[in-house]
């Protein structure tokens, strides 16, 4: 009889737990969207479109081609993919007028992803890059206000950008020498100058990572060369501050969040290692020493009036101006200076370094763009050039250069150092005639159809009244040749016979659009015309061999080269 009963509440258990995993399995198998094509293989897992983009991500270190190779696969120029247990489908977009309008004129509709905030927010933190739209972001945006003005960009960062490219020139020359006309790795060398930068701006102080390098290799008379020319050196490397590498460590982390579909749990694991929070409290204690400093030379917090060197104190002048303005006490040591600070450290670090990269790439594997840029260069200043002198850094940044316009925007259209704009849907609305539900997450690719490659046909009434009013502000690249590098794309004749750079041309998202677009886009540009015209007055970019020059990326902060190599000679 006991055994009876025991037998009988076993099977009723049994039938409960069976039923609630029967419950939750289906709870967890991906709900598409009706409309968007998908995987109906993986719409029959709960793991969903997952395995394939980890393989992908495993293979080629990228995640963005993985989302656009889903409409290739698909031939659509919108599907959903199934990336998370439990959760709406994403959804893909490859089209460059759909990206422009949500960006620009749908901001009642979309905003910051949700996919954003899991990735950066635990890094960032109180940055206002990953909030949603509203007081809360523009408050701490605010912040920032005074770093895109003339003022910082000409007084502060650009002193440091001009001299930290000469040192990149100088330690480059002296690579050129030992080198002896082989390749070798720019990646470590273009990053270091970038951070050397962007540091020196942002906290005043300078990490000197060029200069260290330079003074070792003066000290080297000879380094290891091989018999094959083709065959890459590999230079000693001089140490790397403290700082330094608890910066990169930071930085570098942004990778968990992005290969992984559950973000937030892959963070609380990875953030508890030992060595990754000790970097993240050595970034933390450097960042409070220059507010410290800031605070030190302000004197009297009543005035707010003191000389300003570096980016913290903009960010700490501007937080005593608003709260005077708003009646309460000044933040002096609040987390969100430090934060927003280090947003701007690593955007301007990054995506830029990135960027060049890119653009060594392309110069060295298009000769005749590389010799007509160094051309327009020195037209554009011929009291340098008739000198024999480096060009000042007025002359640079002051000099109309079309060609060289033209040259940045085609590395930042064929690079695509942003491969993706992600926003969500903050109310149930339709995209490409499709009902999204409210909190849908949409990425709109960069790295795809009508941006490099031909559009996917779409049916004009399918798009939204305000994408269909605006559809012929901006051009449309050849299907022929979009794919190719080339910088005339940009240019045009105005009715005097002069060159001009036409940047409504064509499609080019890389800075975004609207109110929440890149906020550094002023510092980027200065730092890419600075660099490049130095180094393209100096040097040429001599070919390299295939198997140093592959296009492959990986997907971090931003869609990097995982090779950047250059062979260099006299100009």
């Amino acid at each position: 009889m006991t055994l009876s009963i025991f037998s009988s509440s076993t099977t009723i258990v049994v039938s409960i737990v069976v039923a609630f995993l029967a419950i939750l399995y289906r709870a967890a198998l991906p709900k598409p969207i009706p409309g968007i094509p998908y995987n109906y293989a993986s719409a029959r897992s709960i793991f969903g479109d997952i395995p394939s983009m980890m393989k992908w991500k495993r293979d080629t270190r990228e995640t963005f081609t993985w989302m656009t190779e889903q409409c290739n696969k698909l031939n659509a120029p919108m599907v959903q993919i199934f990336v998370k247990p439990f959760s709406t489908p994403w959804v893909i977009v490859v089209d460059a007028r759909e990206c422009q309008d949500v960006l620009t004129r749908r901001s009642k509709e979309f905003d910051r992803s949700s996919f954003t905030t899991d990735v950066v927010q635990p890094i960032l933190r109180e940055h206002h890059f990953p909030f949603p739209s509203g007081p809360k972001q523009r408050a701490h945006r605010a912040l920032l206000s005074d770093l895109m003005t003339p003022a910082f960009l000409n007084e502060v960062a650009a002193p440091q950008l001009y001299s930290t490219t000469l040192e990149l020139l100088q330690l480059w020359h002296r690579k050129m020498v030992l080198a002896n006309n082989h390749p070798f790795p720019a990646e470590e060398d273009v990053a270091n100058a970038a951070l050397d930068t962007i540091l020196a701006a942002a906290v005043g102080s300078e990490a000197g990572t060029t200069r260290s390098q330079l003074d070792l290799l003066i000290q080297c008379s000879t380094v290891d060369l091989a018999e094959n020319p083709d065959l890459p050196v590999a230079f000693p490397q001089a140490p790397t501050s403290d700082d330094v590498v608890s910066i990169r460590t930071v930085i570098d982390s942004m990778e968990i969040g992005l290969a992984s579909p559950l973000p937030g749990l892959s963070y609380f694991f990875y953030l508890k290692i030992p060595r990754i929070r000790r970097a993240f409290n050595r970034k933390d204690l450097m960042l409070s020493n220059a507010l410290k400093d800031s605070r030190d030379r302000l004197g009297n917090s009543e005035s707010g009036n003191f000389p300003v060197k570096s980016a913290m104190d903009y960010v700490l002048r501007r937080e005593i101006h608003q709260a005077r303005k708003e009646g309460r006490p000044p933040r002096l040591d609040a987390t969100v200076l430090k934060d927003e600070l280090f947003g701007f450290l690593l955007a301007g670090h990054e995506t830029t370094s990135t960027t060049l990269m890119w653009g060594l790439k392309f110069l060295t594997d298009h000769q005749d763009v590389q010799n007509t840029l160094r051309e327009a260069i020195r037209d554009a200043m011929p009291d340098a050039a008739a000198e024999g002198r480096q060009p000042t850094y007025s002359e640079i940044t002051g000099s109309k250069m079309p060609y060289f316009d033209a040259v940045v925007e085609e590395i930042l259209r064929c690079g695509g150092t942003a491969a993706t704009h992600a926003r969500k849907s903050l109310v149930a609305t339709h995209l490409l005639g499709v009902h999204l539900p409210k909190g849908t997450n949409v990425l709109f690719m960069t790295n795809g159809p009508s941006f490099t490659s031909p559009p996917m046909p779409i049916d004009e009434k399918s798009r939204s009244q305000s994408c269909q009013e605006a559809k012929d502000r901006i051009g449309e690249w050849d299907p022929l040749d979009m794919a190719q590098f080339n910088p005339d794309r940009w240019l045009k004749t105005d009715s005097d016979g002069r060159i001009e750079i036409d940047m409504q041309a064509g499609p080019n998202t890389q800075f975004g659009g609207g109110a929440r677009g890149c906020f550094g886009k002023k510092f980027a540009y200065l730092e890419m015309r600075t660099v490049l015209a130095i180094i393209v007055w100096n040097f040429k970019f001599l070919p390299v061999p295939a198997e140093l020059s592959s296009y492959s990326a990986v997907d971090t902060v931003a869609h990097a080269p995982q090779q950047c190599y250059v062979r260099l000679a006299p100009a």
